[in-house]
């Protein structure tokens, strides 16, 4: 519930000005409240993932004013806003608005991935995803998703393939539980290694595997550092690094550099932090999990267009909250992938990949063989028409054909249907004279809906309540009965 939320915000943010004040923490990266905590009407904060958009740089639905912003890119200063290009993964440090929307960055740090040669190309069924292998690590590019670099008009989702092999290319984005690059940008770099080594190093930022003698690996990459001695810190199995070199044979790269790299944002203590990502590392005993190395604390979280039981190692989240002695305690942790659907299935198109749904008319189910994740079923081929199924996604496309969204989970509960339909997704418009909402394309009208079926996250509102907060964008949540063909009860998910 809202409520709860807020409640929850409170006190920990109660704990992070105890903390604070006492001087907890501490560290090169860390930040002390700037506001807040005075009455200033900002409070220190922190977030990292894609650029989504720029007239200053927006990031995580936040729009971070850049006047006077120190912009960082590997590790060296002295940049500009516009070195930065949609979808590149970063992390920013600054003060948030007492709105939450809006704040100021005092730096934005961008770091790659990785930079090397292409060694493989292939496309997935549904065509909309493609795997990179580039120096021993796998990633993800999917149309729509992954922004490419517009300096070469040329290098494109639908040029990409195996005539790229031996390109070098920049890739940046999220880390999956499976290593895995989700890559939100990429550049080519140069036509080929010999080229591109005449004025820049390979680079790779990871995880370190089978420390031995003066080797270990990064996922199937090997890392030769006879003769380089790591700086910043102590080399072992699961520290984080970034690895430079010049001599790449076959996957082996020599390296010239070793640098250990701080977990997570690197921060101590923070009063408000946002991180996206995919879900690794999920411990449900101890109530924690990872985002791209931040450890994040769940136990007191609110969860938003899902539930606690959903959470999965390689479920895609943005969790908030503040940072305490390195850990972000969560308040909230939303699904990004929130189009969620518990209904029966009408048709199977196993040439397109594709599913239509009992009771949702104009949408479409994509399924892809990398993107789509399957439970209690091995693939697309084992579901047949009147099979439940519980689906979550996200929209890929809308227009006057109707909604796709490409799934990302996909679970069998049962064999034979069910009476009733589930939708969660975005309100698009509604009518509070009509009673109608419409979800996704989807009408859903109210008439039917007794008033004790109106809620908030299973509090009971009633009809007017819920029409007075309604808005477009809004996350939603209605059921339909099948057997009478009306809706019975629609709540807020948000």
């Amino acid at each position: 519930m809202r409520k709860r939320a807020f409640l929850l915000t409170c006190i920990i943010a109660t704990i992070t000005i105890i903390t604070v004040s006492c001087g907890g923490g501490g560290g090169g990266d860390s930040f002390v409240a700037s506001g807040g905590i005075g009455g200033t009407g900002v409070v220190s904060g922190a977030s990292s993932g894609a650029i989504e958009g720029f007239g200053s740089v927006f990031v995580n639905g936040v729009e971070w004013k850049t006047t006077g912003t120190e912009f960082e890119i590997e590790g060296v200063g002295g940049f500009s806003e516009n070195n930065l290009h949609e979808g590149m993964w970063v992390k920013v440090e600054g003060t948030f608005d007492d709105n939450g929307t809006t704040g100021t960055a005092t730096k934005i740090r961008f770091d790659d991935n990785l930079e090397g040669p292409i060694s493989n190309v292939t496309t997935s069924s549904s065509g909309s995803v493609k795997t990179l292998v580039v120096m021993g690590q796998t990633a993800i590019v999917e149309d729509g998703v992954t922004f490419f670099d517009n300096n070469d008009p040329t290098f494109t989702f639908a040029s990409l393939g195996p005539g790229n092999v031996g390109n070098v290319v920049e890739i940046s984005g999220f880390t999956n539980f499976d290593g895995s690059i989700r890559t939100t940008f990429i550049e080519k770099k140069a036509a080929d290694l010999a080229t591109f080594l005449l004025t820049d190093d390979l680079e790779i930022e990871g995880v370190v595997q089978n420390l031995a003698g003066n080797t270990f690996q990064i996922n199937l990459l090997t890392i030769d550092f006879t003769g380089v001695t790591p700086r910043n810190g102590t080399l072992s199995d699961g520290v984080l690094v970034e690895v430079k070199g010049n001599n790449l044979v076959g996957n082996t790269l020599t390296a010239t550099d070793v640098e250990i790299k701080p977990v997570g944002l690197g921060l101590d203590d923070i009063d408000k932090v946002e991180v996206e990502g995919f879900v690794t590392d999920l411990d449900t005993g101890l109530e924690t999990f990872e985002v791209n190395g931040q450890l994040v604390d769940y136990a007191t979280a609110e969860f938003i267009g899902g539930t606690e039981a959903e959470l999965l190692d390689g479920i895609k989240i943005e969790a908030e909250g503040p940072i305490i002695g390195g850990i972000l305690v969560a308040v909230t942790v939303k699904y990004k992938d929130s189009v969620k659907f518990e209904a029966n299935v009408v048709t199977r198109d196993a040439g397109a990949r594709t599913l239509t749904l009992e009771g949702l008319p104009g949408i479409t189910v994509q399924v892809d063989d990398v993107l789509t994740e399957f439970e209690k079923v091995t693939n697309l081929s084992g579901i047949d028409p009147g099979d439940n199924l519980k689906i979550r996604g996200r929209v890929s496309a809308t227009g006057l054909g109707g909604t796709t969204v490409s799934a990302t989970e996909i679970e069998l509960k049962r064999t034979t249907s069910d009476n009733r339909t589930i939708i969660q997704g975005t309100v698009d418009s509604f009518s509070e004279p009509a009673d109608t909402v419409t979800i996704l394309g989807v009408v859903v009208d109210t008439i039917t809906i007794n008033d004790n079926d109106f809620k908030d996250d299973d509090v009971i509102i009633g009809r007017d309540e819920f029409f007075r907060r309604l808005n477009n964008g809004d996350l939603v949540k209605a059921r339909l009965d099948l057997s009478s063909g009306d809706w019975d009860q629609i709540e807020f998910e948000d």
